[in-house]
Protein backbone atom coordinates (compact mmCIF):
# COMPACT_ATOMS: atom_id res chain seq x y z
CA UNK A 1 0.00 0.00 0.00
CA UNK A 2 1.15 3.51 -1.40
CA UNK A 3 -0.31 5.04 1.92
CA UNK A 4 2.12 3.72 4.61
CA UNK A 5 -0.50 2.35 6.73
CA UNK A 6 -1.15 -1.44 7.36
CA UNK A 7 -4.79 -2.82 7.41
CA UNK A 8 -6.69 -4.82 9.39
CA UNK A 9 -9.82 -6.57 10.18
CA UNK A 10 -11.78 -4.25 12.80
CA UNK A 11 -13.65 -5.78 14.66
CA UNK A 12 -17.07 -3.99 16.52
CA UNK A 13 -17.96 -6.45 19.42
CA UNK A 14 -21.10 -4.57 20.85
CA UNK A 15 -22.54 -6.46 16.50
CA UNK A 16 -20.41 -9.65 17.37
CA UNK A 17 -22.58 -12.75 19.13
CA UNK A 18 -19.95 -14.97 18.65
CA UNK A 19 -21.07 -17.25 16.74
CA UNK A 20 -17.83 -18.34 15.06
CA UNK A 21 -18.89 -17.89 11.69
CA UNK A 22 -15.79 -15.83 10.79
CA UNK A 23 -13.28 -18.65 12.57
CA UNK A 24 -15.20 -21.28 10.34
CA UNK A 25 -15.04 -19.13 7.63
CA UNK A 26 -11.51 -18.76 7.84
CA UNK A 27 -10.69 -22.13 8.47
CA UNK A 28 -12.52 -22.93 5.34
CA UNK A 29 -11.03 -20.45 2.87
CA UNK A 30 -8.01 -21.64 3.67
CA UNK A 31 -7.91 -25.69 3.91
CA UNK A 32 -8.00 -25.92 0.24
CA UNK A 33 -9.45 -29.11 -0.95
CA UNK A 34 -7.86 -30.98 1.52
CA UNK A 35 -11.42 -32.87 3.03
CA UNK A 36 -8.84 -34.40 6.12
CA UNK A 37 -7.12 -31.68 7.22
CA UNK A 38 -8.00 -30.02 10.29
CA UNK A 39 -9.06 -26.10 9.90
CA UNK A 40 -6.48 -23.72 11.05
CA UNK A 41 -8.27 -20.39 11.24
CA UNK A 42 -5.82 -18.04 11.45
CA UNK A 43 -8.31 -15.81 13.95
CA UNK A 44 -9.88 -16.60 17.28
CA UNK A 45 -13.10 -15.44 19.05
CA UNK A 46 -12.69 -15.64 22.55
CA UNK A 47 -15.30 -15.41 24.92
CA UNK A 48 -15.39 -15.57 28.68
CA UNK A 49 -19.23 -14.85 29.80
CA UNK A 50 -20.30 -12.02 28.19
CA UNK A 51 -17.08 -10.55 27.08
CA UNK A 52 -16.26 -11.38 23.48
CA UNK A 53 -12.36 -10.87 21.98
CA UNK A 54 -11.40 -11.54 18.31
CA UNK A 55 -7.61 -12.52 18.28
CA UNK A 56 -6.57 -11.83 15.31
CA UNK A 57 -3.05 -10.13 13.97
CA UNK A 58 -3.69 -6.40 13.76
CA UNK A 59 -0.81 -5.93 10.74
CA UNK A 60 1.23 -4.11 13.38
CA UNK A 61 3.39 -1.24 11.64
CA UNK A 62 6.59 -1.32 14.24
CA UNK A 63 5.68 -5.51 14.35
CA UNK A 64 7.62 -7.05 16.87
CA UNK A 65 6.99 -10.28 15.30
CA UNK A 66 8.93 -8.87 12.31
CA UNK A 67 11.52 -8.04 14.67
CA UNK A 68 12.62 -11.10 15.90
CA UNK A 69 12.12 -13.68 13.09
CA UNK A 70 15.97 -14.72 13.11
CA UNK A 71 15.21 -15.63 9.44
CA UNK A 72 12.82 -13.39 7.93
CA UNK A 73 10.40 -15.47 6.96
CA UNK A 74 7.86 -12.69 8.69
CA UNK A 75 8.49 -9.50 7.00
CA UNK A 76 6.10 -6.03 6.10
CA UNK A 77 5.20 -5.71 2.45
CA UNK A 78 1.94 -4.02 0.69
CA UNK A 79 0.59 -2.76 4.66
CA UNK A 80 0.49 -6.27 5.99
CA UNK A 81 2.49 -8.58 8.01
CA UNK A 82 3.30 -11.21 5.92
CA UNK A 83 4.66 -15.10 6.65
CA UNK A 84 6.20 -16.99 4.57
CA UNK A 85 5.57 -20.64 5.87
CA UNK A 86 7.96 -22.38 3.94
CA UNK A 87 10.90 -21.12 5.05
CA UNK A 88 9.70 -20.79 8.61
CA UNK A 89 11.72 -22.99 11.44
CA UNK A 90 8.91 -22.76 13.91
CA UNK A 91 11.01 -21.19 16.74
CA UNK A 92 7.62 -19.67 18.55
CA UNK A 93 9.96 -16.48 19.01
CA UNK A 94 7.23 -14.46 16.84
CA UNK A 95 4.53 -15.92 18.57
CA UNK A 96 6.07 -15.10 21.61
CA UNK A 97 6.69 -11.31 20.72
CA UNK A 98 3.36 -11.34 19.29
CA UNK A 99 1.19 -8.58 21.89
CA UNK A 100 -2.21 -9.63 20.38
CA UNK A 101 -1.53 -13.51 20.70
CA UNK A 102 -2.66 -14.05 17.10
CA UNK A 103 0.15 -16.00 15.98
CA UNK A 104 -0.77 -19.91 16.62
CA UNK A 105 1.86 -22.97 15.88
CA UNK A 106 0.95 -25.62 13.83
CA UNK A 107 2.11 -29.17 13.05
CA UNK A 108 2.33 -30.51 9.43
CA UNK A 109 3.43 -33.71 8.78
CA UNK A 110 5.75 -33.77 6.06
CA UNK A 111 7.41 -37.01 3.70
CA UNK A 112 10.86 -36.68 3.38
CA UNK A 113 13.14 -37.41 0.09
CA UNK A 114 13.46 -41.06 2.01
CA UNK A 115 10.03 -41.12 2.15
CA UNK A 116 9.97 -41.42 5.95
CA UNK A 117 7.33 -38.46 7.38
CA UNK A 118 8.57 -35.40 10.22
CA UNK A 119 6.46 -33.28 12.13
CA UNK A 120 7.13 -29.81 11.47
CA UNK A 121 6.00 -27.06 13.27
CA UNK A 122 5.40 -23.47 11.50
CA UNK A 123 3.97 -19.82 12.30
CA UNK A 124 0.25 -19.09 11.32
CA UNK A 125 -1.04 -15.76 11.47
CA UNK A 126 -3.92 -13.95 9.21
CA UNK A 127 -2.82 -12.19 6.20
CA UNK A 128 -6.13 -10.84 5.12
CA UNK A 129 -6.63 -13.79 2.66
CA UNK A 130 -3.67 -11.99 0.92
CA UNK A 131 -2.68 -15.88 0.11
CA UNK A 132 -6.02 -17.05 -1.67
CA UNK A 133 -6.96 -13.35 -3.68
CA UNK A 134 -3.63 -11.83 -3.95
CA UNK A 135 -5.15 -8.48 -3.30
CA UNK A 136 -6.88 -7.10 -0.09
CA UNK A 137 -9.96 -6.01 -0.05
CA UNK A 138 -13.06 -6.16 2.35
CA UNK A 139 -14.92 -8.74 -0.42
CA UNK A 140 -11.91 -11.24 -0.06
CA UNK A 141 -11.80 -11.74 3.67
CA UNK A 142 -13.62 -14.82 3.93
CA UNK A 143 -14.57 -13.59 7.49
CA UNK A 144 -16.23 -10.67 6.97
CA UNK A 145 -18.12 -12.08 4.38
CA UNK A 146 -18.96 -14.70 6.69
CA UNK A 147 -20.54 -12.07 9.35
CA UNK A 148 -24.43 -12.49 10.12
CA UNK A 149 -24.00 -9.50 11.60
CA UNK A 150 -21.77 -7.50 9.80
CA UNK A 151 -19.22 -7.20 13.04
CA UNK A 152 -16.11 -7.13 10.60
CA UNK A 153 -15.00 -4.56 8.37
CA UNK A 154 -11.22 -4.17 6.64
CA UNK A 155 -9.97 -0.63 8.63
CA UNK A 156 -9.14 2.01 6.03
Amino acid sequence: MSNGKNRFIHADLSRCLACKSCELACGLAHAGCEIEMKLKPRMRVLQQGTTVVIAQCRQCEDAPCVKVCPNGSLYQEEGIVKLNRETCIGCKLCAKACPFDSITMTTEVVERSDGRKNNRTKALKCDLCFSRNKEIKAEGCACIQACPTKALSLSL
